[in-house]
């Protein structure tokens, strides 16, 4: 699963994922962004555990492009396996 594929086609690629997983649909599945009051989130990533999905981070790995470089030949199969652009 890619992170495009959530921001994209969030119900769906969902979807996938829980049928894979032997799991049904539940509508607070959309609401994963709301945590529960009677569960508070303490970890130093609770503010991104509670952040709607963004597409703002697609391509941003380009600009370290230079310092990927040397591992794109190790990287190549999982950029193809993933469905990546090379």
């Amino acid at each position: 699963m890619k992170y495009e594929d959530v921001v994209g086609t969030f119900e769906t690629t969902i979807r996938g994922v829980l049928a894979f997983l032997e799991l049904g649909w539940d509508e607070g599945v959309r609401r994963y962004a709301k945590p529960e009051k009677k569960c508070p989130i303490d970890t130093p990533s609770a503010a991104q555990v509670v952040r709607p999905l963004y597409r703002s981070a697609r391509g941003k790995w380009r600009h370290y492009t230079k310092y990927l470089e040397p591992y794109f030949p190790t990287l190549a199969p999982w950029v193809k396996t993933f469905g990546y652009e090379a």
